[in-house]
């Protein structure tokens, strides 16, 4: 049977040659690899200086689509405003056309309002505040109604010349 010493000096002469070989053969390719990688580097810098300048025609090219689209989507929103603006115009028209209503109706309006007021102040004279405050609801409303109606009436009849296509 091997004794402890023979067997470490069986390990010690098998190892020792074989860790001495790696070591020399790994010496001579981490050396080549950190030249490449050094090269490699160099080559970078060097096609990073060549290319710089497409490089920042690139980035100019990005910048101004950029702009351009910009210009473009405000150009667009003032479009869409415009049209929307027509449009609305356009049913002011039409909505006087489909009920038209006339100056007499204004008065008329008045007249109602006037009777409303008068109401009101005649229940809360009364002391019937239900009904005046009531009376005074109703009267709101129909002064809403006047000034719509007054609004339509100031809408023009004419339509607009130009359509925005």
């Amino acid at each position: 049977m091997l004794t402890n010493h023979q067997i470490t000096a069986f390990i010690v002469g098998i190892l020792l040659p074989m860790t001495l070989f790696l070591a020399r053969s790994s010496g001579k390719t981490f050396g080549r690899a950190l030249g490449e990688a050094d090269g490699f580097d160099r080559g970078y810098q060097a096609g990073l200086r060549e290319q710089s300048e497409y490089i920042a025609a690139l980035q100019e090219d990005i910048g101004r689509h950029i702009r351009t689209n910009q210009a473009q989507a405000a150009a667009h929103q003032l479009e869409r405003d415009t049209i929307i603006q027509d449009a609305d115009a356009r049913i002011a028209i039409y909505a006087r056309r489909a009920a038209p209503a006339t100056a007499a109706d204004l008065i008329t309006l008045d007249k109602a309002a006037h009777t409303l007021q008068l109401a009101a102040r005649s229940w809360r004279a009364l002391s019937a505040h239900s009904s005046a405050n009531k009376a005074e609801e109703h009267l709101a409303k129909l002064l809403d109604i006047r000034c719509r109606v007054q609004e339509s009436l100031s809408v023009g009849d004419e339509l607009p010349q130009e359509r925005v296509a």
